[in-house]
């Protein structure tokens, strides 16, 4: 190779850079806006997220005041505009309440189903969950209710909490007389020697048993 092909072969940095100064410029401007955006929406993030709590608190005050129609309507203006956020979802958790109280199962369920599709409701996902199933437990509706049990017993953190979830769904099949559902959960339990519920497990099979053999 000569000189002059070596030369031109070299990667010129600086002309580079003379070449391309416009484009450069461009790209690093844009460097700095991805970098502003990606701040502000952070920070834009926090202060959506305590502008949230400010109005949670605001709302759940209204709640234990005793005022139910001020209370239902805070907390339905934090769910509309704070809706995936935290306080949001314990907002929908306090609405749902607030139905229950009010003898309107069905209209607290639906306010959890729709907080439980929310991206922020996963760290509440069980207690949602369980609290669908005491809805349904009060509209009647216990195979529903042992469905809902069972959803919070898979997302539930720990073991004990998974089986006290199981629990409630097998009791629920019972009271619904789902014979089958109700000794598939029992039955689970009472392999596990070591939970609480065990005892509980083998008498509630034993009872199934001999509702079957009659």
């Amino acid at each position: 190779m000569t000189s002059t092909e070596k030369d031109s072969a070299e990667f010129d940095f600086g002309a580079f850079v003379a070449k391309h100064q416009k484009n450069l410029v461009r790209a690093g401007g844009a460097v700095v806006v991805v970098g502003l955006g990606a701040w502000f929406v952070m920070a834009s993030s926090s202060r959506k997220a305590q502008n949230a709590e400010q109005a949670y608190v605001s709302a759940e005050r209204s709640y234990y005041s005793g005022n139910a129609q001020l209370a239902e309507s805070d907390l339905a203006k934090v769910i509309d505009r704070y809706g995936n956020t935290a306080a949001g979802i314990r907002a929908s958790i306090l609405l749902a309440k607030h139905y229950y109280e009010a003898s309107k199962p069905a209209e607290g369920v639906a306010a959890l189903k729709t907080a439980l599709g929310r991206g922020a409701a996963k760290p509440f996902r069980p207690a949602l969950n369980s609290l669908i199933a005491g809805g349904f437990e009060a509209e009647g509706k216990l195979d529903s209710a042992g469905v809902a049990y069972e959803a919070a017993a898979s997302e539930a953190i720990s073991q004990t909490e998974k089986e006290q979830y199981q629990g409630y769904a097998g009791r629920a099949y019972m009271a619904a007389g789902k014979k089958a559902e109700a000794l598939r959960i029992w039955q689970g339990l009472a392999a596990r020697e070591t939970s609480p519920l065990a005892n509980e497990a083998k008498l509630r099979i034993g009872e199934l048993s001999a509702v079957a053999a009659r």
